[in-house]
């Protein structure tokens, strides 16, 4: 079946579903009969969608052992959306004041601090990360040792494995 760009981007955009094809007739027909009313009622939904998966982000943080780190992507992934690792300091934003999450043990992909090197953020984060064992070489964490690998073998063979 081939469907134009413009209406795959509109039938993804409109079903919020990317990689799902549907007939010019079936995208004009879902748009013609979307009320006002039903709008309002996806924002409602897709903010309780927002709110309990920020909860679950908040559990897998707060999980994550002293002197081990997790990446924004394994974060994501434990929390059930497994391509939204952008979306997951996003949700560390949004705890509440009184939550206390070890926020500082998530870092990206490549092992670095997110914050740049001459903010008080990064300064801050490499702090608390170097207090509770967590060794940088070269701006760098080795997420085999301090990641969720790494936890997992403390946990297995305790600190004498490391």
């Amino acid at each position: 079946m081939y469907v134009c760009a413009f209406t795959y981007m509109l039938a993804c955009r409109a079903t919020q579903c990317v990689g799902k094809y549907v007939y010019c007739c079936d995208v004009v027909a879902w748009v013609v009969s979307r009320r006002d009313s039903n709008m309002d009622s996806d924002k409602e939904v897709k903010k309780t969608v927002d709110a309990n998966w920020y909860q679950s982000v908040w559990k897998v943080v707060s999980e994550i052992p002293s002197g081990h780190v997790l990446t924004y992507g394994e974060v994501a992934r434990l929390s059930g959306m497994p391509r939204a690792a952008r979306r997951v300091s996003q949700a560390l934003r949004r705890a509440p004041r009184g939550m206390e999450l070890p926020w500082h043990r998530v870092i990206n992909a490549q092992g670095k601090i997110s914050f740049p090197e001459d903010s008080g953020g990064w300064m801050r984060q490499k702090d608390k990360l170097e207090n509770e064992g967590v060794v940088f070489l070269n701006g760098k964490v080795d997420l085999d040792r301090f990641g969720y690998r790494g936890a997992v073998d403390r946990l297995l063979w305790g600190d004498d494995g490391l």
